[in-house]
């Protein structure tokens, strides 16, 4: 007895220890949903009359220390490297560079946010004047026509479309699994299935399989931790080496992963102890500390802890995520607890118990989940479009089919099924809810794959969603890459692009002037089999380097009352072969991609 009170009050201490530094977080420092770049020097697409000196980038929120930047010439060269987090200011990127010839030139960013969400660009400039007297050129530039004046660029702002992070997704899946299942097993345990024991100590089947049960659940928090954090730095830096992974371990998302594992790793310690129902029912204090400080550490780490006024949206987003640990982690006990309850003469008395009891939870838990999933929503999406308009709402609208399919099943088990499971003749309904409860408990689990989804997107911003209900006339321009080195490119020689292709229905023809480095005239024509103009709403170019992973940019706008959209700009920064993908939106029908290879000379 004295060796139990010794595991409950350390458990206790450590946990409030816990409790307090996670509170310390959540106003640590304000951020938003994500980085977004307030400011380039020099500008996107500048002309530049001498070569500068440094090349800055201030975002909107502070930035992690996994942070970099880099630049590039034509020819795929990496002439300058090293940039990164600037140790005055958080929010800003900073580069050294070194002498430039003239020519045109590729900076390259990585902006790891406190979320744990990174964003990837790149923008370009050039430099039509000769280097700075003294010093040699840079190898390897290529020389630009200069025009007579200094140009200035023009921000990008359209947002490119990231792919999908299933890695990260799948990772965090396991996670939330783990903490869910973990912390609604104790809440089941101590005021569902111990007081429909009653007097009589709780079977020791149950005792055994539950604490497998919770050990198996913990092992995916510890294991996933390192995971996520792996999978963190990597797509950080675009490796994975031991500076790396130390550098990642002082960030936040870092500090956040080893206080999970600990806390994780508490609970199971604390699982040691709990070898009967009586030392469960006197150890789940202490346990539900750890565990409201483990569902902590995913709030923090999560969009609601990247806010700007953070305590309010934490604090939503943790009653969410305690809630859905009650019922999803008591629907997963209770199916473990159906084949030890499982009577030849009908249902039992305790069985008839803990399903009132457990019901009542399950009740309790439908509109709490409701209200502060409202709340978090209205915090999240700028507008309803959101849901069907960007990939955060499309996975959100998919938990909430799921969720509405467990209230369904909910319903059916509380309405129908309990009514009717303790008469006579209720055998057939005990066999059914044998049948359903796992059902429900299924949805559940994909449930929390939407969850996982859900951590592992940005939500929209509301520049991002009005640029896809009405993009602007005038085309502009993001990038979002993933940096990778690549070979040097062999030069190819200069020509105009012209080339029709079938998409579906349409024929699409795409037109370049002079595909090659620097500004170009980017012609689409959309038509449909008898050669006829076809009306269409939006007409997106998205160009992507073969030769090099250097990102994506997009040129967009509205075509002309013919079907047609004349596009300017200066994403063809390198030599070599660009993959051009022309999506086109017409009303009330799906979109039609088509993709054309282009080389692009000096």
């Amino acid at each position: 007895m004295m060796r139990l009170r010794t595991h409950l009050s350390r458990a206790r201490w450590f946990a409030g220890l816990v409790l307090l530094c996670l509170a310390g977080l959540i106003g640590a420092r304000p951020a938003l949903a994500h980085p977004e770049i307030v400011r380039t020097e020099p500008p996107p697409d500048a002309r530049l009359a001498t070569a500068p000196a440094v090349v800055r980038m201030t975002f909107n929120e502070p930035l992690e220390a996994l942070s970099t930047l880099a630049l590039y010439d034509s020819q795929g060269h990496q002439v300058a490297s090293g940039g990164g987090r600037d140790p005055g200011d958080p929010t800003r990127l900073t580069l050294t560079l070194p002498s430039l010839a003239p020519g045109i030139y590729t900076v390259v960013w990585t902006a790891a946010g406190s979320d744990g969400h990174v964003v990837r660009g790149n923008f370009a400039f050039t430099i039509l004047g000769p280097p700075s007297a003294g010093t040699e050129p840079t190898p390897g530039a290529t020389p630009a026509p200069a025009p007579t004046a200094l140009l200035e660029g023009t921000p990008a702002s359209v947002p490119a479309d990231p792919g999908f992070p299933l890695a990260q997704s799948a990772v965090r899946w396991a996670l939330f699994l783990g903490a869910s299942g973990a912390v609604g097993a104790w809440v089941f345990w101590r005021w569902a299935l111990l007081p429909a024991c009653g007097p009589n100590p709780a079977p020791e089947r149950l005792v055994r399989r539950w604490r497998r049960w919770q050990q198996g659940l913990l092992a995916l928090v510890i294991l996933g931790s390192p995971l996520l954090l792996a999978l963190f730095v990597r797509e950080s830096l675009g490796r994975l080496d031991a500076p790396g992974l130390s550098a990642g371990l002082q960030t936040r998302q870092g500090l956040l992963l080893i206080t999970r594992m600990g806390l994780a790793a508490a609970l199971l310690a604390l699982l040691t102890a709990a070898r009967d129902g009586a030392a469960i029912r006197r150890l789940t204090p202490g346990a539900l500390v750890l565990g409201a400080g483990l569902l902590l550490t995913y709030t923090l780490a999560g969009h609601a802890g990247a806010s700007t006024r953070p305590f309010v949206p934490v604090m939503l987003s943790w009653m969410h995520l305690a809630t859905t640990s009650v019922w999803v982690g008591g629907l997963w006990c209770f199916v473990l607890c159906l084949p030890a309850l499982r009577s030849t003469t009908g249902p039992s008395g305790t069985f008839l118990t803990l399903f009132g009891r457990f019901s009542r939870l399950a009740l309790l838990s439908v509109p709490v989940l409701v209200l502060t999933g409202s709340g978090l929503a209205f915090h999240e999406l700028p507008s309803l479009l959101a849901l069907w308009l960007s990939p955060y709402g499309q996975a959100l609208s998919v938990k909430l089919l799921l969720f509405g399919g467990m209230l369904a099943l909910g319903a059916f088990h509380l309405l129908l099924v309990r009514p009717r499971i303790g008469r006579a003749d209720g055998a057939p309904w005990v066999e059914q809810f044998r049948r359903s409860l796992p059902a429900e408990a299924s949805l559940a689990v994909l449930v929390l794959g939407a969850v996982g989804v859900l951590t592992s997107l940005a939500p929209p911003t509301a520049a991002e969603l009005l640029a896809r209900v009405a993009p602007p006339a005038r085309p502009t321009a993001i990038i979002v890459p993933t940096v990778t080195p690549g070979p040097t490119r062999t030069p190819v020689p200069s020509r105009p692009f012209d080339q029709t292709l079938p998409a579906g229905d349409l024929l699409v023809r795409l037109t370049v002037s002079p595909a090659s480095l620097g500004e170009n005239q980017f012609r689409v024509e959309v038509r449909d089999g008898a050669n006829q103009p076809v009306a269409v709403q939006l007409v997106r170019l998205r160009f992507a380097m073969r030769e090099m992973d250097m990102g994506e940019t997009i040129l967009e706008a509205r075509p002309d009352g013919e079907g047609s959209v004349t596009l300017s700009g200066s994403p063809l920064s390198m030599v070599g072969n660009w993959q051009i993908s022309v999506l086109v939106r017409r009303a009330g029908l799906a979109d039609t991609t088509v993709v054309f290879e282009v080389p692009v000379g000096e």
